[in-house]
Order: C-alpha cells, then structure tokens, then sequence
C-alpha cells in the first residue's frame, strides 16, 4: 500500500471503526473496508493502479516493444536517499526496467542503449504522486501534447510540448500520449487548482498491471 493510502486507511479508521481502534471490536471488522476506501480514494489519480497488494509490474512486451522500438534495451531504477536523486546510493532498492516504482522515492533512471551507452532518462526527488517504470521513461514513448483553447482536443501547439518527466503545472491544456499506439491519458482543461503530474506517471499508468492474468 502507498503512504498516499494508508493515510486515507488511518483516517478511515480513526472516524468509521472507534471501537477497533480502542481495541473494544474485531480488527478484522474494519482492515478490509478500510483498505478498500483507501485505494478507490487514490484510483483516480491516473485511473487503476492498485487492485491490491501485489508485486506490480509493466505489461507484456507488446506494450513498448513493438518491431522497431530500438531506443532503450534495458533498463534498472537507481534508489538513493534524501530525497535527491543525486543524493546517496541505496542499491538494495534498486528496481528491474518494468517494476513499478512507488511514489515519494528519489533516484534515476539508468538507460542502456543499443550502441552500448548508458544515459538518465528520468531524476527523481520525491515529488511524484503517482507510480511510474523505467521502462516507459526510457523508451521515448511518452510525451506531453500541448493543446490552445483549454481544451485536450484544441488545437496543437507543438513548440510547447514536453518530454515525459516533466512536471505538467496546472492552467494549461493538453494530453499525454503513450506507447507505440499513440493513446491519449490524463487530458487537461487548464484547472487551475490541478496537482502537478508528469506523462511518465500518467501513461505508467495505463501499463501497470499485477498478474498474468491482467495481460
């Protein structure tokens, strides 16, 4: 569980079961109810991520790597601490190209590239709000689409499009798009009390699943 939800899970306790958190009731009474308002509570940030606690991965293959996709062969997430991407390694958290990365890390995307070279696609400093993978940050395959109008579907400004990791402030419009496939995610209608977000969270999102049996 994300600390995002179990905050809401804490609260959720405190207010709707009193007497478990006095120890007068089941506990069993109130985890499950709890943990279940506390990922419908964190669901609509970019959609379904959490259905529940398991080790969550990128989907199959055919999600980035179609015939062609030669920007990234592989790729791991570097873990380091105070919240600063360039601040001190802790590499027994380091990540695999498709696990998913919780919010609230610092670190960076390592990229290994086809001619053998190795680059960082994405810094981290525990801003995020959101999951994201490597794998998508290091496939040039997530991109910030500017639109005018305050309108997703206006038309295009493309000088003013941005690379995956970017923070997406709020008051402008626009969509992420994501994957060989060019899907369309987390459209903007310039809200001007929008959180922050960037694409690498957003189209992580549309990939995350838990099992083979969500492919």
């Amino acid at each position: 569980m994300s600390e995002a939800e179990n905050t809401v899970c804490n609260a959720w306790c405190d207010t709707k079961c009193p007497d478990e958190v006095h120890g007068t009731s089941d506990p069993g009474a109130c985890i499950s109810p709890a943990r279940l308002a506390a990922r419908e509570s964190t669901a609509n940030i970019f959609g379904k991520v959490h259905t529940r606690d398991s080790v969550k991965r990128l989907r199959g293959t055919n999600a980035l790597e179609k015939e062609g996709n030669k920007t990234a062969q592989g790729c791991m997430w570097r873990q380091t601490s105070d919240c600063r991407a360039n601040g001190p390694r802790e590499p027994e958290s380091d990540r695999g190209c498709d696990e998913v990365v919780e919010p609230k890390q610092s670190g960076y995307c390592e990229c290994y590239d086809e001619d053998g070279s190795t680059r960082k696609a994405y810094e981290a400093d525990c801003r995020g709000n959101a999951p994201f993978t490597c794998k998508v940050a290091c496939s040039g395959l997530c991109e910030w689409h500017q639109t005018a109008g305050c309108d997703p579907a206006g038309d295009r400004e493309p000088d003013n499009d941005r690379p995956c990791e970017a923070r997406i402030p709020a008051g402008i419009s626009g969509y992420c798009q994501c994957g060989e496939d060019n899907q369309h995610t987390h459209g903007t209608f310039c809200e001007k009390h929008q959180e922050p977000f960037s694409c690498l969270e957003a189209c992580s999102a549309l990939l995350i699943v838990e099992d083979d049996s969500d492919l």
